[in-house]
């Protein structure tokens, strides 16, 4: 994320001083990096003060002079965090893909979806286990949510001609659902015995011929036959 996003959060975040040196940015944003990364392996309730320090390079000191206490450093890697995924979700409007078929649409929000739940499944665990006991962080969530909808149903709405789905944002609300839910349970169940393991290209595909179904959009598509580890 760009520094000038970091150091807008930082402003607005309660419990935080705002950083006034370069020096002082970069440990900022080592804390950040390393408290991402504590919490992606112990969940948000597990992630320690002690072990983020370590993980930062930084000392105990450096840290009570960013931050209040542990709860305003999570707060504000999570809040980072959902400002990004909304950065990528900006990109789905009418306008930018009107030259573009559904297909291609749907295809690219997938791919990120996927991507996303390959880069960040560990995270992405934290966070909505943490949601389910703090509003708040339920809050942040449902804005990528929604805001990725919204960006679908516009462009439905455009161009209803082409779907074959009497509600365009009713189509847009669940297939996001459904997206989202496909990517957390391909990591949940990786290691699960006796279930497929997809590949992020499969998994891609199979997601995209199952939305433009949904849609009424019928396409050709040889898919081949899915193996175990394809």
């Amino acid at each position: 994320m760009a520094r000038e996003t970091t150091e807008a959060l930082a402003q607005a975040q309660p419990g935080l001083t705002q950083p006034l040196q370069e020096r002082s940015r970069r440990s900022l944003e080592k804390f950040l990096e390393a408290a991402k990364e504590v919490v992606s392996e112990r969940g948000f309730e597990d992630a320690s003060v002690a072990e983020i320090v370590e993980r930062s390079g930084l000392s105990v000191g450096a840290f009570y002079q960013r931050f209040e206490n542990k709860a305003a450093l999570l707060t504000m890697v999570h809040t980072r965090f959902v400002e990004w995924r909304l950065e990528q979700i900006e990109q789905f409007t009418p306008a930018r893909w009107e030259r573009f078929s559904i297909a291609d649409v749907l295809g690219n929000v997938i791919a990120v979806g996927v991507r996303s739940a390959d880069d960040d499944g560990g995270f992405l665990t934290a966070c909505f286990r943490r949601a389910l006991s703090d509003k708040e962080f339920a809050a942040r969530e449902a804005r990528t949510r929604k805001a990725l909808a919204l960006q679908l149903a516009n462009i439905f709405e455009q161009r209803a001609d082409e779907i074959g789905h009497n509600h365009p944002r009713l189509a847009a609300d669940f297939l996001v659902r459904l997206i989202a839910s496909m990517n957390s349970d391909r990591f949940h169940l990786r290691d699960s015995v006796g279930l497929l393991e997809f590949s992020a290209e499969r998994m891609t595909s199979e997601l995209l011929d199952v939305c433009l179904r949904y849609l009424g959009i019928e396409q050709s598509r040889d898919r081949g036959r899915v193996e175990s580890g394809d």
